[in-house]
């Protein structure tokens, strides 16, 4: 997998630790549509407040 990531691959996961291992940037999707656009971290943490609700 990460072979592949070095050409700039797309990864879809929804496995936050996945996500930190092999992502430098990250697209969160809500419904369909583009929630944020941001480094990993960033988005990671998003996505965790948000499921902690």
């Amino acid at each position: 997998m990460m072979e592949l990531m070095k050409g700039g691959t797309t990864v879809l996961s929804h496995s936050l630790k996945q996500i930190e291992e092999m992502c430098d940037c990250v697209i969160r999707l809500d419904n369909h549509k583009i929630k944020m656009i941001e480094e990993t971290k960033e988005v990671c943490k998003a996505c965790e407040e948000y499921w902690a609700k």
